[in-house]
């Protein structure tokens, strides 16, 4: 509610819970509650991680010509698993993927966190 609020979406705290679980249940605040919970903890979840995937790959494969030569030979795939770097070309192959991922980090990001914040603004107001 607090990150939601800071993003101008007003968003007030409901009324002291139910304290009985009949209660709870038949209240309509809890059922939205419970309701953006499970949205947060499946979509939320897998949301999240490609947040932290994505940017975490496309430093790798960006960087990918500073560090090859120095791990072993067959550490030296690009982060999805394709080929292995046995040259330059290779190596500045791989940096192009990261030039990509780069993009990508940057096109889906804002689209992404819309469509997390999204079962918030719906459930939580």
């Amino acid at each position: 509610r607090e990150r939601l609020s800071g993003r101008g979406i007003e968003i007030v705290p409901p009324d002291p819970p139910p304290t009985r679980l009949r209660l709870a249940l038949a209240d309509p605040t809890t059922r939205r509650e419970l309701g953006w919970l499970v949205r947060h903890a499946t979509l939320g979840l897998l949301l999240g991680l490609l947040g932290l995937l994505l940017p975490l790959c496309a430093v790798r494969d960006t960087t990918f010509p500073l560090w090859w030569r120095l791990s072993p030979g067959e550490a030296t795939t690009t982060s999805i698993g394709i080929g292995t770097a046995h040259g330059w070309p290779d190596a500045l192959a791989a940096t192009l993927l990261g030039v990509g991922w780069t993009a990508i980090v940057l096109g889906l990001g804002p689209g992404m966190a819309r469509l997390q914040a999204a079962p918030a603004r719906r459930l939580l107001v």
